[in-house]
């Protein structure tokens, strides 16, 4: 039999979510940084406050791509689920404390002036668990998202597991889709029913459904389904709806941008056959997004603890922007090292079993 030749990927596939991963992940970096934004600085004019303002979609893009790679990693290759929580604790969770501990520090003993308890419920993201909505300041605790994130990823095995048997099926999709309008209608009761509760948990709460659409794109990404034109007004006229739609039954901007977000991440992901001509930009945003995380971290920290509303300028904005990106080189050179050494170690410890058999 001849062998077939492996053709490169189309651009009209899915699988360009995947060859741009990391500019996507970068674009979604700078979107969150542009954003954040709005919490130092006054913006004088309405139009561009409300342009900046919806660039918190950058969070929603983060966690469709962790959806969807994370179902490149159980497909690749074999994968134990203990050193897949691991190596997701060391590059999520342990990354974060280490960013976390001297703004916690600040934050809980100098500015909050409070207690080693309240210390160690800071630093660790168990104050968003808990409901501490006084720290650093009255609003949402700024490791939210990794106490999200950490979780999700525990669960991921069994929603990879029923993602594999829908598909088996053919009824990922509809599955998919009815969870994510069950959750909707679901965080909708509580709201209603217990609103104060909710208040404290909806910015994580309600940013579950896309992460649950990445891991469902997962398999069309993998898979390099086409994405041809008519899928493309599919998708982009149902998803981009989504938003004018809900204007009508509600106030919930997180789920607007549920669904917009897929659409505009797909519509980025085209777009960069157009940016990979300058190659520079291209490069220094996939850049940016290989270290994303660290980015988000130290920028989030940075503003949250140093700053109020109204006390800085732009170009000391543009500061805090330029110190995240140094600070996070070196962080995320420490966990490419950390990484590197815990996978020799697991290589070691399966090379002695297969000696030992």
């Amino acid at each position: 039999m001849k062998k077939t030749e492996q053709k490169e990927p189309s651009r009209f596939t899915w699988y360009i979510l995947s060859e741009n991963r990391f500019f996507l992940m970068g674009v979604a970096a700078i979107f969150i940084m542009i954003y954040h934004s709005t919490t130092c600085l006054h913006y004088s004019n309405n139009t561009v406050l409300y342009i900046v303002d919806q660039l918190n979609i950058g969070v929603e893009m983060f966690l469709f791509l962790s959806g969807m790679s994370n179902y490149f990693s159980f497909e690749n290759k074999k994968v134990k689920f203990v050193n897949y929580y691991i190596k997701r604790t060391i590059s999520v969770y342990l990354i974060y404390l280490m960013i976390a501990l001297p703004m916690t520090v600040y934050g809980t003993f100098f500015a909050m002036k409070e207690g080693f308890v309240d210390f160690i419920l800071n630093w660790t993201g168990i104050g968003f668990l808990t409901g501490k909505m006084d720290y650093p300041h009255p609003g949402k605790h700024p490791g939210w998202y990794v106490i999200l994130i950490m979780v999700l990823y525990a669960v991921y095995p069994l929603i990879y597991k029923c993602l594999k048997f829908l598909q088996k099926k053919k009824l990922d999709t509809v599955v998919t889709f009815a969870f994510v309008f069950l959750w909707i209608f679901l965080m909708r009761l509580f709201m209603i029913k217990h609103g104060n509760i909710f208040g404290r948990y909806e910015i994580a709460l309600t940013r579950i459904p896309v992460f649950i659409l990445g891991c469902w794109a997962g398999g069309l990404v993998y898979e390099k389904k086409p994405f041809d034109f008519v899928s493309f007004i599919w998708i982009f006229s149902g998803f981009m709806a989504f938003p004018l739609f809900y204007q009508f039954i509600g106030k919930w901007s997180r789920y607007n941008k549920t669904f917009s977000s897929v659409s505009l991440t797909l519509i980025i992901a085209m777009l960069c056959y157009v940016v990979k001509k300058h190659g520079v930009i291209y490069k220094f945003i996939s850049y940016c997004g290989k270290m994303s995380l660290e980015l988000y971290l130290t920028h989030n920290m940075m503003k949250t603890f140093l700053f109020k509303k109204g006390e800085i300028n732009v170009w000391i904005y543009l500061l805090i922007i330029a110190a995240s990106f140094a600070l996070s080189i070196v962080i995320s050179q420490m966990r490419r090292y950390i990484i590197s050494k815990y996978d020799e170690s697991v290589k070691k410890k399966i090379e002695l079993k297969s000696a030992q058999e």
